[in-house]
């Protein structure tokens, strides 16, 4: 048979199609991650399939193969498609989870067990790090506190906004979360994570995914759609509101579905909240009115045009929370 030309085959937007994981796993793991290969839909006894180099006609007979039906090989974007991946079948973690705890005041012992707490639960080791009195000494690179998830005691601690930056910045070495446990709880049986429709949601729903246990823990999925300017008042297209999040293809009503249907499948129970308003405003509403131990947000960084329009909502949950935050690194892609 010969070589299909590249040209002539359909490309298909992931971004705007939801994951089915119980068809994607049709496909062996290994080989899924070796072509880039995932299937999306089903009909009859054909499946399409979605391949960064659909081209490949050894890669096309393999699927077949191991499918064991025919396959409709469609073009996608190889990042997206190991996203999606990753997110089916994720890797297990190279090395145990490193904690650090940066305490401003050193009775603050409170921390330091609820830290003990989560490191037991999630496998990891606990390393406290004093921090400096010394404003000079704060200010050197090499004070920064080094683990994969840093807890501080306080909201004003110097360090966060640095930790914060490196989340943001996504750099290899950046740790993959910050907690901020003024007033720690423990244990964790309820958890709100707040979407923002990026695609750095995906970290905070998998450390909820993470943290969470099944049968034992509610987490709750919150979607706020952002009021209409007045200068886009009369646009169909703009004012679909809460009505149209879950059956449109925006990000977040995309980012919504895909959430609540991992926590789903891993056994969690999951409550979805649906808001309509400023989002900084919803989510401390929720936040505040909400018996939560746990609050998870992504750090994913906004344009300036989406800070002015929705406000900086970690900056607001470290303001008025009053209970843990775990603010989470994008997903790598």
């Amino acid at each position: 048979m010969a070589d299909v030309a590249a040209s002539s085959l359909t490309y298909l937007a992931l971004g705007e199609l939801d994951t089915d994981p119980r068809l994607a796993r049709r496909l062996p793991a290994e080989l899924a991650r070796r072509l880039h290969a995932l299937p999306v839909a089903e009909d009859g006894e054909q499946i399409t399939v979605a391949m960064a180099d659909p081209a490949d006609q050894g890669a096309r007979e393999a699927l077949t193969a191991a499918l064991g039906r025919a396959a409709c090989v469609v073009r996608a974007d190889q990042t997206t498609i190991d996203l999606r991946l990753s997110e089916i079948w994720p890797s297990e973690p190279e090395r145990p989870l490193a904690l650090a705890v940066c305490t401003l005041a050193p009775a603050q012992a409170g921390l330091a067990v609820y830290a003990q707490a989560l490191a037991a639960h999630l496998g990891g080791s606990v390393q406290p790090m004093a921090t400096p009195r010394d404003p000079q000494a704060m200010a050197r690179p090499e004070g920064m506190p080094d683990g994969d998830l840093i807890f501080f005691d306080d909201a004003q601690h110097p360090w966060i906004r640095r930790v914060l930056a490196c989340l943001r910045a996504a750099e290899a070495d950046a740790p993959r979360a910050l907690v901020v446990a003024e007033e720690p709880r423990w244990p964790i049986r309820r958890i709100l994570v707040v979407l923002t429709g990026d695609d750095g949601d995906t970290g905070a729903i998998d450390w909820a995914e993470h943290i969470a246990r099944p049968g034992d823990t509610t987490v709750t999925v919150l979607a706020v759609v952002p009021p209409v300017p007045a200068m886009y008042r009369g646009c169909a297209r703009m004012e679909q509101g809460l009505p149209a999040l879950l059956s449109s293809a925006t990000p977040l009503g995309c980012q919504t579905r895909r959430a609540t249907r991992k926590l789903v499948q891993s056994g969690i129970d999951c409550v979805l909240r649906l808001r309509e308003g400023a989002p900084d405003w919803e989510v401390a509403r929720e936040v505040t009115g909400g018996d939560y131990d746990l609050v998870i947000v992504s750090s994913m960084p906004s344009p300036w045009w989406r800070r002015w329009l929705e406000g900086d909502l970690v900056g607001t949950l470290l303001r008025v929370a009053g209970r843990p935050l775990l603010v989470a690194r994008p997903a790598a892609t």
